[in-house]
C-alpha cells in the first residue's frame, strides 16, 4: 500500500525532507522550502494581530506583527545606520532561511539581532514568552 499516495491533504511540515542523494536534490529542495513557506509562513490575521488595539478608544485596527510587509525588490544594507532591508517578494510571508526552514519544517520569523537593544528586546521576549501563564 502507498501511504504517500494521498501527499496533498498533508501539511508539507509533516512530510520528511527530500533526500540528499536523490536526483535532481536540488528542484525537490526548492520545491518543498516553497510548500513549507506557503502552507506555514504566510501570515494571516487574526484576533492575536489586535490584541493590544482597543477601538472603543478610537485606535485603528494596526497588526501588532507589521503585516503585510513592504515590499523591496533587493536586499540592501545602509552603511550610515546599519539597517537591513531583506528582499521580499510577498508582502505577507515571513522572514525564513530555506535550509532552517527545511530542516525545523515550522513557521519562523528570522531578524538578524544587530544592536544592544535589539539583543535586550529579544531576551526579554523569549523570558516572558517561556514564563508566561498557562491558559488550561
Amino acid at each position: 500500500m502507498n501511504v504517500l499516495h494521498n501527499q496533498s491533504n498533508i501539511n508539507p511540515a509533516c512530510l520528511p525532507t527530500p533526500n540528499p542523494s536523490s536526483p535532481n536534490f536540488a528542484a525537490r529542495f526548492r520545491a518543498d522550502v516553497v510548500q513549507l513557506v506557503e502552507a506555514d509562513n504566510k501570515h494571516k490575521h487574526s484576533d492575536t494581530c489586535y490584541k493590544y488595539s482597543n477601538p472603543k478608544q478610537g485606535d485603528k485596527k494596526i497588526c501588532r506583527l507589521r503585516m503585510p510587509r513592504k515590499l523591496e525588490p533587493v536586499s540592501t544594507i545602509d552603511l550610515d545606520t546599519g539597517h537591513i532591508s531583506m528582499r521580499r517578494s510577498d508582502p505577507w510571508i515571513n522572514n525564513f532561511n530555506e535550509y532552517l526552514i527545511a530542516a525545523c519544517r515550522s513557521n519562523m520569523d528570522i531578524k538578524f539581532i544587530w544592536s544592544g537593544s535589539d539583543a535586550k528586546a529579544l531576551v526579554y521576549y523569549i523570558t516572558d514568552y517561556v514564563t508566561k501563564m498557562s491558559l488550561s
